[in-house]
């Protein structure tokens, strides 16, 4: 029987290194919980951290953020950039593709399915 829950702390939790595009580009670092699915998490939950950067990544899996501090712009398949901030949350669509250009530390909570 796998875990039905699972309980962390942002302040005491592990922050592993975060990259996207083949572990090409640096992306922050992770905080993260999974539920397990067998071959593939089927949630994954946790926090995200990031200095000021711009990356470009397109999604695998449906994503929602939501920012708890700093600011980044977000450009959604070559569309104007939404300026979000404490408090905003987006839901990303698998395949998207993405633009992040983190202007001051970002601290976000984040999921995918």
């Amino acid at each position: 029987m796998t875990d039905t829950h699972s309980i962390s702390s942002a302040q005491a939790g592990t922050y592993t290194p975060f990259a996207v595009n083949g572990d090409r580009d640096p992306f922050g670092s992770l905080h993260l919980l999974e539920f397990d699915g067998g071959d593939a998490p089927r949630v994954i939950f946790g926090i995200w951290r990031c200095p000021p950067l711009t990356v470009e990544v397109t999604p695998t899996r449906d994503e929602g953020i939501y920012v708890v501090a700093g600011t980044v712009e977000l450009a959604i398949d070559d569309g104007a950039p939404a300026r979000l901030g404490a408090g905003d949350l987006v839901l990303v669509r698998n395949g998207a593709r993405c633009r992040y250009t983190v202007s001051e530390d970002l601290t976000a909570v984040f999921a995918s399915a």
